[in-house]
């Protein structure tokens, strides 16, 4: 296990498997470890939400966004990103996270 926190009150705790660990009964054991310690976390904490999340540390595909007649900015371009293609990326099956560089 792993955890890093920074200035602004987020909190990522990484839990790693033996390779041939079955993902989802990982899943559900960690689940069961949140749901014992939530009663011990900060009312906030709670409100805010904790988000479990199955992933491999493999990188599948890589996409690159650009403007070719330069009419849009970087700004533009990942706001676009984040609005319009991250939440479709998330939803297809198999995909565990989305990190953007």
């Amino acid at each position: 296990m792993t955890s890093i926190a920074n200035n602004n009150g987020q909190v990522t705790v990484t839990v790693y498997f033996r390779q041939g660990t079955d993902p989802d009964m990982a899943a559900v054991n960690v689940q069961n470890c949140i749901s014992q310690a939530q009663g011990l976390l900060p009312a906030e904490v709670i409100q805010s939400g904790i988000t479990l999340r199955k992933s491999q540390n493999i990188t599948a595909k890589i996409i690159a966004l650009y403007s070719p007649d330069d009419r849009h900015d970087q700004k533009f371009i990942f706001n676009y990103f984040k609005i319009n293609i991250e939440p479709r990326l998330a939803r297809v099956p198999g995909v565990g996270d989305i990190t953007v560089w």
